[in-house]
């Protein structure tokens, strides 16, 4: 009989890596349906209007570009990428949450239903975030502009705040699950959260993040490379219409990388959340004494994933 993966488990950084795959493995079918309906609309829009704006890059390289500097469509496309990205968010963690909560995968009705709070927590807090960084990056412009932007200061400056963001990591990420799901008010408000979640496993946790981006990014490297591949030979043994018009195929191939590769975000944001109820658990012992309360409840239980 399958049983369901607990949640709520405390695990080292070997076990969160094998649950994230199991998890994956037991419900890719339902987040690939999320991906696909919720997701998907707006990256298509996006790459729409990506496609776009590329087009007339290309078309205006030879002639006046000034026009390219006041576009909004390479605007509104990454805006609606950032709208996707905490959307994927929210709904995988609602979905985790569910699942947790009642034994169950929901359908995709109530992953929908319960989708709009944590989907503008996700923004809200996010521009929180993006507004405290721009207000520490002032002091740091007014330094290297006073400076006359000696260019051993801008890297030496420029060093300082990747490192800072790196540090920073595992408060950033661990914001979209504090804020999409519903957890001990012990923890405090989604801003506060991460900090008790961290606080002795900063380190750890920074090494599991990097760990998730590395396998992200080499997933997204092979996809680009094939997919380049794939499109070049395409465009090679054809007619030749579609190399000759490199700016209709430049925009065709990224716009089609940007679709494959946030599907891999699902993996990321799977281990995030994986990590986000082990710490939990670490900080408050719940799952277990529930899973104990829980015994002999799951008889017939049946098969794990539920399929939309």
């Amino acid at each position: 009989m399958d049983t369901i993966l607990p949640l709520r488990k405390v695990r080292d950084f070997g076990e969160k890596i094998s649950d994230t795959i199991q998890f994956i493995r037991a419900h890719w079918k339902n987040l690939l349906v999320m991906y696909g309906l919720i997701v998907l609309p707006l990256l298509l829009v996006a790459v729409f209007l990506g496609a776009g704006f590329f087009m007339d890059v290309f078309t205006k390289l030879n002639g006046d570009i000034r026009a390219l500097q006041q576009s909004w469509k390479i605007v509104a496309a990454g805006i609606l990428i950032f709208f996707a990205f905490s959307a994927m968010a929210a709904a995988i963690y609602i979905y985790m949450e569910f699942l947790e909560t009642n034994g169950r995968p929901p359908s995709i009705g109530e992953v929908v239903r319960a989708l709009p709070a944590p989907f503008f927590r996700n923004l809200l807090y996010s521009l929180i975030l993006m507004l405290f960084s721009a207000a520490l990056l002032v002091p740091v412009f007014l330094m290297i502009s006073g400076s006359g932007s000696k260019p051993v200061l801008l890297g030496f400056m420029f060093f300082i705040i990747m490192v800072a963001y790196l540090l920073l990591m595992p408060y950033i990420v661990l914001i979209y699950p504090c804020s999409s799901i519903k957890h001990s008010a012990a923890l405090g408000n989604p801003l506060r959260a991460p900090w008790r979640l961290l606080r002795g496993n900063w380190w750890s946790s920074l090494g599991y993040i990097l760990v998730l981006f590395l396998i992200y990014y080499i997933l997204s490297f092979i996809t680009q490379i094939g997919l380049t591949i794939v499109m070049g030979l395409t465009g090679l043994l054809g007619s030749g219409k579609m190399m000759q018009d490199s700016g209709k195929f430049m925009s065709m191939l990224y716009g089609l990388i940007i679709l494959v590769q946030q599907v891999f975000y699902i993996f990321f944001f799977v281990g995030i959340g994986i990590l986000y109820y082990s710490l939990q658990e670490q900080k408050l012992g719940s799952g277990l004494e529930s899973r104990i309360n829980e015994i002999g409840n799951n008889t017939g239980r049946g098969s794990v994933e539920g399929e939309y």
